[in-house]
């Protein structure tokens, strides 16, 4: 217990300082906070309640929590539920309150990743190729509305195959395009990346050259 305390200054002067309430209070009120708060659970869902189609992200215990408590949670809902519980006739580890039992919750803070972030603490960078310059989902990384014009995949990183461009890699490239190195046409715009065959001309090769007659 500390009751009060003395300081000497080198001025000569001191200062005291009592504590009205014995620090044993404190710390056994802290514990009980404890107590009351150990094995919550965290769940993330679509709906307002733990039935269906719901996923517990985090299970707390056996050892008590501590007061400031932060999860990471990588899946995605409109929900976040907080869940606790004390079942009759059940043992439960030490510490844990049993009786008048209520959870005191100071403040909540929910946080999805940034703008171009997923993952697992947001550490991932999305492919920044997702449809009308969307951002991609924060728990996945997948474009949910699919691709800007030359991408595929489920997260839009990858170019369209060879000989193919455009929105949802549908697009051909014009057959008189020169291939070179594996290269043939871009793969957002179709344009002819090597020159065009004899006789064709235009950025995707699409235009007939003129020849000039001879005398």
């Amino acid at each position: 217990m500390i009751t009060s305390y003395d300081e000497e200054f080198p001025d000569g002067g001191h200062v005291e300082a009592n504590w009205k309430k014995p620090l044993y209070r404190r710390i056994f009120r802290k514990t009980r906070q404890r107590g009351r708060f150990a094995g919550f659970s965290l769940y993330i869902s679509n709906t307002s309640g733990i039935e269906g189609s719901t996923l517990r992200c985090y299970k707390d215990g056996p050892q008590l929590p501590p007061l400031n408590f932060t999860a990471v949670c990588t899946v995605s809902g409109r929900y976040v539920i907080f869940f606790n519980e004390r079942l009759d006739e059940t043992p439960y580890p030490k510490g844990y309150q049993l009786q008048n039992v209520f959870t005191e919750l100071c403040e909540v803070i929910i946080e999805e990743c940034g703008i171009g972030l997923y993952g697992e603490k947001c550490t991932q960078q999305c492919s920044g190729n997702c449809k009308d310059n969307e951002t991609c989902n924060h728990v996945t990384g997948q474009c949910d509305n699919g691709c800007t014009t030359g991408w595929k995949g489920d997260m839009c990183d990858n170019g369209c195959p060879f000989g193919h461009f455009g929105r949802a890699c549908k697009e051909s490239c014009n057959e008189h395009c020169l291939q070179e190195n594996s290269t043939l046409c871009n793969h957002v715009g179709g344009e002819c990346l090597n020159g065009c065959k004899q006789g064709y001309i235009g950025t995707h090769c699409n235009n007939c050259k003129k020849v000039e007659p001879t005398i």
